[in-house]
């Protein structure tokens, strides 16, 4: 005779095994979720230097990768000066058929604002297309820099090129003495421009290493496997008959 009592354990361990099975497929649908976010294999990186009029006709930058050596020098062979926290929007293009502006934005594409580090430093990672960097007005600058239309992946010197390197030339009113500390952490992290007019939620930028918040979730997931696979065990470990 069916008995709930005695049914009642097994009905209990399949429905602990079925809820383990439902949080390893979110589990895998989470992992792979953060393998497809990480791929971002193009970007665009922003070196800037103080320059005064002279340095803008007279300074040669490397095209579209850093000098090997790593040191910009000006005419008189004295190192050029990196200029931290200039900020710039960077926009997806499209070819136009119109001469005085030959690319027009892509409407559906958020526009990102990058500033430069203590290093003059600043990248971004982006898909593959045309964009327009384009320096902001900053009190420090004279004219901002003309803005630098740029193709990702782009062919230099035969070489491909995933990443391009771009030099924004524009002179500052009054160069500073060089920054020995790096507040903002090491040459390779570029920050989030943080003026009034140039803020963007971190969601807006291309995400290249996962989600954080997806990663706790997945520990918690985890964790509550774990739990259940415990509980499950000594609940159903059969007791022993005590005869007296």
């Amino acid at each position: 005779m069916f008995s709930i009592k005695q049914e009642l354990p097994s009905l209990i361990s399949k429905g602990m095994i079925a809820m383990m099975l439902l949080f390893g497929l979110v589990l895998c649908k989470g992992e792979v979720s953060l393998a497809d976010n990480s791929e971002a294999p193009y970007g665009i990186t922003i070196m800037k230097y103080q320059l005064s009029d002279q340095d803008i006709n007279s300074i040669q930058f490397p095209v579209g990768e850093e000098k090997s050596d790593g040191q910009m020098k000006d005419t008189q062979g004295n190192a050029l000066v990196p200029m931290a926290g200039v900020t710039y929007r960077i926009m997806q293009v499209t070819p136009s058929n119109n001469t005085s502006d030959p690319f027009r934005e892509v409407a559906d594409f958020e526009p990102l604002f990058v500033a430069t580090d203590t290093t003059g430093f600043a990248h971004v990672d982006l898909p593959e297309g045309i964009y327009k960097v384009s320096e902001q007005a900053d009190d420090r600058i004279n004219t901002p820099a003309q803005p630098i239309i740029v193709e990702v992946p782009q062919t230099v010197g035969g070489k491909i090129m995933n990443t391009l390197v771009i030099y924004p030339k524009s002179s500052v009113i009054k160069p500073d003495f060089p920054n020995t500390s790096n507040p903002e952490g090491p040459k390779g992290q570029s920050r989030l421009a943080d003026s009034p007019n140039d803020l963007l939620d971190k969601s807006k930028l291309p995400n290249t290493s996962g989600s954080l918040g997806d990663i706790t979730k997945i520990y918690y997931m985890i964790a509550a496997i774990v739990i259940i696979g415990i509980g499950s065990m000594i609940f159903l470990k059969p007791k022993k008959n005590h005869v007296n």
